[in-house]
């Protein structure tokens, strides 16, 4: 993966400086802008399930199937331009609500009542079906290179790709929501303290903007894949285990100034 990245940073660089060596205007232009976007998660909830298999309060899962999660984020970030093919873009990226809907089925035979509300006098109790959703927040820091396909001045309209690594920051606890599947005690909620408070990943995807009033508007469609998964432990047995490693596809918006 390393490879990869350094191949692609490589080719931007190149393009670059072919540009700059073309008589390409607009060296040192800086310019600043915020975005708002969402996301579609890609994630499985394989790993969890390995967790919850042997963790569960209620019983061994059996059958486990989920929703893609949409998630919302909301960019700071600085441009720098080479030139008008190649600049380096630093971000802020705040991505909320990231995670998975899942439908978990529980197989509870055998086991004593809970304290949390299993009563196995209730109708077939060996099998039960509920749903649950798990959800965390971060901070994502990318160091991207922008190649514009197009070239041409700020005047003009860009179209091209953008790539480079990124770390990302847990904020908070993961959240872990479901609803009581013997038909006692409503909705519960448990935190799982993060364990790992970074993670290192890549963001690669494609970028255009059209010059609007004293600035640019500016759309990208990336995709955020990170190189570990997300850790966790539970607040009663202190047990780590992995939560997910992070593939998602997002979709954003925003607005740009140079100065």
């Amino acid at each position: 993966m390393k490879k990869i990245i350094s191949t692609t940073l490589a080719i931007a660089l190149m393009l670059g400086v072919f540009a700059q060596e073309n008589g390409a205007t607009n060296q040192g232009t800086f310019s600043a802008g915020a975005r708002i976007g969402i996301g579609i998660g890609l994630s499985e909830p394989k790993q969890f399930m390995n967790f919850a298999n042997e963790e569960f309060y209620l019983g061994r899962i059996v059958g486990m199937t989920h929703n893609s999660e949409v998630n919302f984020n909301i960019a700071l970030y600085g441009n720098f331009a080479f030139n008008n093919f190649l600049s380096l873009q630093a971000e802020l990226n705040f991505m909320l609500y990231q995670g998975y809907d899942m439908r978990m089925t529980i197989n509870t035979e055998g086991l004593a009542p809970s304290p949390r509300g299993f009563d196995p006098g209730l109708p077939n109790p060996a099998h039960r079906s509920f749903n649950a959703d798990l959800s965390y927040f971060s901070l994502d820091i990318p160091l991207l290179a922008k190649v514009n396909l197009l070239g041409g001045s700020q005047n003009n309209a860009s179209f091209g790709f953008l790539v480079g690594p990124h770390v990302s920051l847990f904020l908070g606890r993961a959240e872990f929501w479901e609803e009581n599947a013997f038909g006692v005690g409503g909705e519960r909620d448990t935190y799982f303290d993060i364990d790992n408070s970074a993670v290192f990943g890549l963001t690669a995807g494609l970028f255009c903007s059209i010059p609007v009033g004293p600035g640019r508007v500016v759309a990208d469609f990336r995709f955020v894949r990170d190189f570990d998964a997300l850790k966790a432990r539970t607040t009663t047995t202190n047990n780590r285990f992995d939560i997910l490693q992070r593939s998602a596809i997002v979709f954003s918006l925003g607005y740009q100034i140079s100065f």
